[in-house]
């Protein structure tokens, strides 16, 4: 049971009634029409007169200079917190570079070259577990370390430099040394 559709033409019986169906927000204040003044800053549509109530029901927006002060100082806590994690991150950093560094130079003390610390770290070898209670590097536990990880990739250390032969190359015995009387005998001769 539908009931027919008015023709187009046919005039509403009330007028002003379809006057306002014309105009949805007639009825409605101006000030309803207007965008709001002050928007959010940051964005953000809750409303904040909410966030100002306290549990006994009071609305304390209205503590003035005393709530931007508090802000103020809440945002200098939390840059200053930034700033000492970030501190804190170089620091560990730093650390863990110098740390590496010693594992690196027991490496070229036990003969191996420098790039062992590399076969160190591709093995898995955490520098967690190179240091001792007190944070230090062990060398106990980096020579055993530097033994294990030699011995899983065969890497030989390189063999020792050679020692220059005594006397090959050079006049025999030593040469004179400088002293009073080279010096008087050669500015007798003339020489500087």
């Amino acid at each position: 049971m539908t009931t027919p559709a008015a023709p187009a033409d046919a005039a509403p019986a009330d007028s002003s009634a379809a006057d306002q169906a014309a105009q949805p927000d007639a009825a409605a204040p101006e000030v309803a029409a207007q965008p709001e003044a002050n928007p959010p800053a940051n964005g953000d549509d809750r409303d904040d007169a909410a966030d100002s109530d306290d549990a006994d029901g009071q609305d304390d927006s209205d503590d003035g200079p005393e709530k931007g002060r508090a802000a103020r100082q809440a945002a200098s806590y939390r840059r200053q917190l930034r700033e000492s994690q970030d501190s804190l991150v170089a620091a560990t950093a730093a650390l863990g570079v110098q740390q590496w560094a010693i594992v690196e130079a027991a490496a070229v003390a036990a003969g191996f070259d420098p790039k062992l610390r590399n076969l160190i770290e591709s093995s898995g070898v955490e520098l967690a577990s190179l240091v001792n209670d007190s944070g230090l590097v062990d060398a106990a536990k980096v020579a055993a370390c530097i033994r294990d990880t030699a011995s899983a990739f065969n890497v030989h250390p390189k063999p020792p430099m050679p020692h220059p032969t005594p006397g090959q190359g050079q006049g025999v015995g030593p040469g004179p040394e400088p002293g009073w009387n080279t010096l008087i005998s050669d500015a007798a001769r003339g020489h500087r």
